[in-house]
């Protein structure tokens, strides 16, 4: 209830305590009708695999330690390079490819002198400088498809101010250069071996044909 207090002089006024107890009491009866109407959940249940982004993620072993691919990675704030360096670790490790690293190669330090005001004084000059920090994941053991579909991936959410630079390897059968020369043979015996001016006047004319036939069509 509003209680109203009659002051000595002028009009009436309303205790601000009272007010402030039926504005509550009214939200508290409206939130109460609206969770009776929608049938809310007390307890939210806990969504699955969500404690796996705040643990260390699980390493896959190599089988046959060869090589596959190095991504370097390049930024100039420390904190965001190592932030991206572990999310392409753990999509590594959700793809099952063994991933080596991160390898923390030497920082790239860069520095430049301005002049601040020409002429007389010349002397005034100030100095910049800029850090550029490098990271290295290496893959082995790993098929180049999946390769290009990891690095497609970080390409996609790669966050502006880092820069990748991937080396690939791709590894052949024994005898690959067997095969490589009998392809080339076959191109060989495939090509025509009797080109003279003959055969050349008689495939220009069939061309010109051609053309002629499709202006009159046109027209």
């Amino acid at each position: 209830m509003l209680k109203i207090t009659k002051p000595l002089f002028g009009l009436p006024t309303i205790a601000k305590a009272s007010l402030a107890r039926t504005f509550v009491s009214g939200a508290n009866t409206r939130s109460a009708e609206i969770k009776n109407k929608l049938d809310l959940p007390e307890i939210i249940e806990p969504v699955e695999g969500l404690d796996e982004v705040y643990q260390v993620p699980q390493r896959i072993p190599a089988t046959h330690d060869v090589p596959v691919c190095n991504l370097h990675f390049r930024g100039y704030i420390p904190q965001h390079l190592d932030f991206y360096v572990d999310f392409a670790r753990r999509a590594a490790f959700a793809l099952k490819m063994p991933c080596s690293g991160p390898v923390y190669l030497p920082t790239q330090t860069s520095r430049w002198t301005v002049i601040k005001s020409p002429f007389v004084h010349k002397k005034s000059q100030e100095n910049f400088e800029r850090k550029t920090h490098k990271r290295l994941l290496q893959i082995k053991d790993t098929h180049p498809e999946v390769v290009q579909r990891w690095l497609h991936y970080l390409k996609m959410n790669a966050p502006a101010g880092i820069g990748m630079r991937a080396t690939t390897w791709e590894f052949e059968n024994v005898g690959v250069g067997k095969t490589m020369v009998e392809k080339a043979k076959k191109r060989q015996r495939a090509a025509p071996n009797d080109v003279n001016e003959a055969n050349v006047k008689e495939v220009a004319a069939e061309l010109l044909k051609g053309i002629e036939e499709e202006a009159k069509t046109k027209a």
